[in-house]
């Protein structure tokens, strides 16, 4: 009755059914995605027929019809394959930033870093008043937020703002440290602040008459500093503000000799610079 083996008809069948199991066998043939490993068993049942299909691994399955229209339905349901799940859609691409724009990144907050600068000093120191220029070299290390910063100044030219000696003339060498950290961090820009202190040496000398008056002295200072880095890695534009006073001035005139005015003691100074900073 059935010429493909996957197929085997049992018993008698009613006579409705007859003819949709012949046409069965001929269109299985046709049917995609058919489980190669399938078997279909027809056999007569009150009012219709019952359609098992069986796999070699020993699974069955079995559905009763009783409407000669629902054989074939019923046999490519037991025997057509599921269509495999829909594919995952692929993942959106990265988004790429353009090289013109990486410079611009936010500066690391992590790791260790290193930084070299130099910048040119204004300071006003009182009392009584001096104006001085000069400029100041600082390497630091920088850990997170925190930097430690090895610094080194020179003020060569120094002027009382009164009436001075004949031939004064003042100059000041200074080295110290100083820590600070970072407390505002923006794309392009970063604001720090901290202490420092700083072993000074300073210089003073006037020609009164004949005879010129000379000598130094050695002070500490201690102070506060805020400053900006202004720019993308690994140069920095770096405007900075300074302030700092001698513990061992305030409230007393200190001189190097009793023709010379006395020494400063407190100073603010302005400085503009430029920083090299890695990584």
């Amino acid at each position: 009755m059935c010429a493909d083996p996957r197929v085997s008809v049992e018993g008698r069948l009613p006579e409705p059914f007859l003819e949709p199991v012949v046409r069965l066998c001929e269109e299985l043939a046709t049917l995609h995605d058919v489980d190669g490993a399938a078997h279909l068993r027809v056999v007569p049942a009150s009012g219709g027929v019952i359609v098992e299909a069986s796999l070699d691994d020993g699974r069955v399955a079995m559905r009763r019809v009783q409407d000669p229209k629902q054989l074939r339905a019923t046999a490519e349901a037991l025997l057509v394959l599921p269509p495999p799940p829909p594919a995952a859609p692929p993942p959106p691409p990265a988004p790429t930033v353009p090289a013109r724009d990486r410079g611009s990144e936010p500066r690391r907050t992590d790791g260790l870093g290193f930084g070299i600068g130099l910048s040119i000093l204004a300071r006003l120191s009182r009392a009584p008043s001096h104006g001085s220029a000069g400029v100041g070299v600082e390497t630091s290390v920088r850990a997170g937020d925190w930097r430690v910063g090895l610094r080194l100044r020179w003020e060569p030219t120094e002027e009382l703002l009164a009436s001075a000696p004949p031939g004064f003339e003042m100059d000041t060498v200074g080295a110290g440290f100083a820590v600070t950290r970072r407390f505002v961090r923006a794309e392009s820009a970063s604001l720090e602040a901290g202490i420092t202190t700083t072993l000074v040496n300073e210089t003073q000398s006037a020609q009164l008459g004949e005879d010129e008056r000379a000598g130094a002295q050695t002070d500490v200072r201690a102070g506060v500093i805020a400053r900006a880095l202004i720019g993308s890695a690994p140069w920095y534009f770096v405007p900075s503000l300074e302030a700092e006073v001698s513990p061992g001035r305030v409230r007393r005139d200190i001189r190097i000799d009793d023709a010379l005015p006395p020494l400063p003691s407190w100073s603010i100074a302005l400085g503009l610079g430029v920083q090299w900073e890695a990584p």
